[in-house]
């Protein structure tokens, strides 16, 4: 048998790889316990004998094997630390398996176990496995705080190894979002504690690394070279290949072609699977466009992503397919740059069909989106995808044309500059009395982001919006004939759930679940707005079934038979998103994304009123937009809601004026565009302000319900269209009064300071 502790040592000293935590063999341990000759029946409770099975297991090169081996082990052991220890390792089998999505479940599962009572030396190496794991995700900062626990409880151990390793991650973090100097130090941290061998090379990989963000092609050269040479005598095979990567990157701006050439062709001899090959080819590729050989460069990117499309087509599962996505990104942007170079006035250019159709695909895929799932453009409809770069944003528009569709993309500049712009609007549209700076600001966005001609036609706008596009209004743009969202249909059109089943709910019914009892213990305020948006609602049609406080429960999303719409006004948790419903012995009033995307036959079209509720997930912050795409994974057809915190009283007259048009037939979109005509047209200045009717959106694929009699009573939005155009042209949205500040939003928690995207 193998003791916990002896266990823990030999961990520790494994060989640790860029995945978060690679083990190594077990040649020690194998001169002591020969376990595969041990019968199953004597180890079935015993945790340290399942553990040996798994290392000569991963030993034997049979990864697979391991992780289910260490997950016995797991299971069968009570001490917390030797589980957490036991499920990390699963989780670095699992890496070394391919199965990435199972050991990031694995890793989770291993962070839950650290009670306060397991030791520093397991607890720091369970950190530094999951902070690994946050790095290679793309998660920087939460890879920092959980890397600066694990340095913290290594030290406390005395465990140099692990500590060193530790402040290497906090290093790179910091380096990722350009704190060099803060990454500086945090290297020189790491070097002063007792890094292993392997782990040197790693402190010198990221010192490399930083030499080249500096601008210091040469000293980066010089350092990455050392690193490389290493790690070959060290036969750490992965660690030279990123090296030598590195290396090529850092030869092509000292402008040393031929450098650049060797280190990149030694990279290609080091590729292991798709994704080494893939980052390889993306490396030639970008040394061909230094070199001016521009046909080379093509011929390298397309090689890149026919080894990307292999790569992500090997996943197992949507979550690991969606990982895999994400890392595309780079190597979609370097193909958008060769494909369509940078413009310097802006200007739309058509582009040839074959080639539109490549890279919208790509667009889309590494959003995680079906590449060809987007909702199709009907007539006259304007589509339009936008690709969020690190240094620029690129658009591409599907334009209705004479006899057959115009394909046209567009340079719309630098993200950076693109991203203030977008903070800008946002924060004026908060002030009414900035209405006309806000529309200022609108103008240029609209200049950069639409072709110059987008007002000419008259259908929706299909926008799949990219980075912090998706957390701009653009209903609120201004136009020459209005804000944008009164004078055309706007949809969010990247679908990524499966088409909605058309014979499995065909009723008519609306399911309205407001105002939520929360609990005694909930810090949370009623939303007395919740029940009179309710009952605007509940006036609005006869087949309105309303659930209010206790009865409002997860068990009333459920039910069957589903309803055509559910309207859910609530409270929700932008920190964990969840949907806050009432506790009830079914359920614990979190309807969270894992639990929509297992109802059977959801509503066709969903209404979230609660804060963020159509805010897709951003880089840098936790959004509740989750919960909108979960429903839409589910099967809905479109859901409906908000981009920010919306006022509670205030938007019983535009859900009504939007059921009232989904009942008589109208599209989502269509129906919101009306609703929101409804706001502009009531004269009433806390109605008509954008910050209330411009934060709804709709997503999905915008199918209308079959339509239904009108109800007897008033309908605010059958405005005729043309006073609403003429209503919106002459301005009333400068007819701005009051201010929402101080009133009850549909969110856990305060607005926060500033507006963060």
């Amino acid at each position: 048998m193998v003791g916990r502790h002896t266990l823990i040592l030999l961990l520790l000293a494994l060989t640790l790889g860029p995945g978060p935590g690679i083990l190594g063999p077990a040649a020690a341990l194998a001169q002591r316990v020969d376990a595969s000759d041990a019968p199953a029946d004597t180890l079935r409770d015993d945790a340290s004998s399942w553990a040996a099975r798994a290392l000569a297991a991963s030993r034997a090169g049979q990864h697979g094997d391991a992780t289910r081996l260490f997950r016995r082990a797991a299971e069968a052991t009570d001490e917390p630390g030797d589980r957490a220890l036991h499920l990390s390792n699963a989780a670095a089998e699992a890496s070394r398996a391919g199965n990435h999505a199972e050991a990031a479940l694995l890793l989770e599962m291993a962070t839950g176990a650290l009670t306060t009572d397991v030791p520093d030396d397991t607890a720091g190496f369970v950190l530094t496995n999951q902070a690994q794991h946050r790095l290679r995700e793309g998660r920087w900062e939460a890879a920092e705080a959980i890397a600066l626990r694990a340095a913290e409880r290594a030290r406390a151990a005395d465990d140099g190894a692990t500590e060193a390793r530790a402040w290497r991650i906090v290093a790179d973090a910091r380096r990722l979002t350009d704190h060099l100097d803060a990454a500086e130090r945090a290297l020189d941290v790491a070097e002063r504690a007792k890094p292993s061998p392997r782990e040197e090379l790693e402190i010198g990989f990221v010192r490399g690394l930083l030499d080249l963000d500096r601008g210091r092609p040469r000293e980066a050269a010089a350092a990455l070279a050392r690193v490389a040479d290493g790690a070959r005598a060290d036969t750490a095979l992965a660690i030279e290949r990123r090296a030598r990567l590195a290396l090529a990157e850092a030869c092509t701006k000292a402008r040393r072609p031929q450098d650049a050439h060797d280190a990149t062709t030694r990279a290609r001899t080091l590729a292991r699977d798709a994704r080494d090959r893939a980052d390889v080819e993306q490396r030639a590729a970008l040394d061909a466009v230094a070199g001016g050989d521009r046909l080379e460069a093509a011929r390298r990117i397309g090689v890149c992503l026919a080894q990307a499309r292999a790569w992500i087509e090997e996943a197992s599962g949507v979550a690991e397919t969606d990982a895999r996505c994400r890392v595309a990104r780079s190597w979609v942007e370097t193909a958008l740059d060769l494909w369509f170079p940078a413009s310097t006035d802006g200007a739309a250019f058509d582009v040839e069909p074959a080639r539109f159709d490549e890279a919208r695909e790509w667009v889309r895929r590494v959003r995680g989106a079906d590449p060809h799932g987007a909702i199709t453009r009907e007539g006259d409809d304007l589509a339009i995808a936008w690709f969020w770069g690190s240094e620029r944003v690129l658009a591409f528009a599907e334009w209705p044309g004479s006899s057959a569709p115009l394909h046209r993309a567009r340079d719309c500049g630098a993200a950076d500059e693109l991203r203030e712009w977008i903070l800008l609007f946002r924060g004026l549209l908060a002030d009414p009395s900035r209405a006309t700076e806000r529309d200022d600001v609108g103008r240029v966005l609209v200049g950069r982001l639409f072709p110059a001609d987008a007002e000419q036609s008259h259908g929706r706008m299909l926008l799949e919006p990219d980075g912090p596009l998706q957390a701009l209004p653009f209903a609120v743009l201004p136009t020459g004939a209005g804000p944008l969202g009164i004078v055309r249909s706007l949809v969010d059109a990247t679908v990524s759930g499966p088409p909605p089943d058309s014979d499995a709910n065909t009723t008519r019914a609306v399911r309205v679940l407001a105002d939520p009892v929360l609990g005694p213990t909930s810090p949370l305020v009623p939303l007395p707005g919740a029940r009179d948006e309710a009952d605007a609602i509940a006036r609005t049609g006869s087949e309105v079934e309303v659930w209010l406080g206790a009865d409002a429960t997860e068990a009333r999303v459920r039910d069957r038979p589903p309803p055509a719409i559910l309207h859910l006004a609530a409270h929700t948790d932008p920190r964990s998103p969840a949907v806050l419903l009432a506790p009830a012995e079914d359920g614990d009033g979190r309807l969270e994304p894992a639990e929509i995307r297992r109802i059977d036959v959801p509503a066709r079209i969903v209404v979230l009123s609660g804060c963020e509720t159509g805010l897709s997930d951003v880089a840098g912050r936790t959004s509740v937009g989750v919960l909108s795409s979960a429903f839409l994974d589910a099967g809905a057809g479109s859901v409906i809601g908000a981009l920010w915190k919306v006022e509670d009283r205030a938007i019983g007259k535009l859900m009504a004026a939007l059921h009232e048009r989904l009942a008589a037939g109208d599209r989502p979109s269509e129906a919101l565009r009306r609703a929101r005509g409804a706001m502009i047209l009531s004269g009433r200045s806390d109605l008509n302000d954008p910050f209330l009717w411009g934060a709804f959106v709709v997503r999905g694929r915008d199918e209308a319900l079959p339509p239904v009699a009108a109800h007897a009573g008033a309908n605010a939005s059958d405005f005729a269209d043309a006073m609403l155009g003429a209503a919106a042209a002459a301005g009333m949205l400068l007819l701005l009064g009051g201010t929402l500040r101080g009133r009850r939003r549909r969110n856990a928690t305060p607005p926060p300071a500033g507006t963060n995207v």
